[in-house]
């Protein structure tokens, strides 16, 4: 039986833990490849490995949500690998709870 997402490519922003990991954990069992946009630590390396071990649908690609220039590179290293991307997940943000109070009232500079 085909799973939905086979020959998709997903870059899940965030996802070396909590919603993103899930994220990315439901994708690859529905047949997507996933590259897990962390940043580069020992911890992230070890953990994308060990999932990559398991199922090579899991890869690693390098993304800075705090760094601009590490975006386009980010893109640009999963269309050279796989050819194209058909699923963007966003998962990062950040916020002041105290500051952000209401979705309006928000400070959008901080969110992104």
């Amino acid at each position: 039986m085909a799973k939905d997402l086979e020959n998709k490519t997903a870059i899940v922003t965030a996802a070396s833990r909590g919603i993103g990991l899930a994220i990315a954990e439901k994708l690859v069992a529905e047949g997507a490849i996933v590259y897990m946009a962390v940043r580069d630590s020992e911890k992230n390396r070890q953990l994308t490995e060990q999932l990559h071990d398991q199922n090579e649908n899991y890869r690693c690609v390098f993304y800075d949500a705090f760094d601009f220039t590490t975006y386009a590179p980010m893109i640009q290293q999963v269309v050279d690998e796989v050819g194209h991307l058909d699923i963007l997940v966003n998962n990062f943000g950040t916020t002041d709870v105290s500051k952000d109070t209401t979705l309006v009232d928000g400070d959008s500079k901080a969110f992104f």
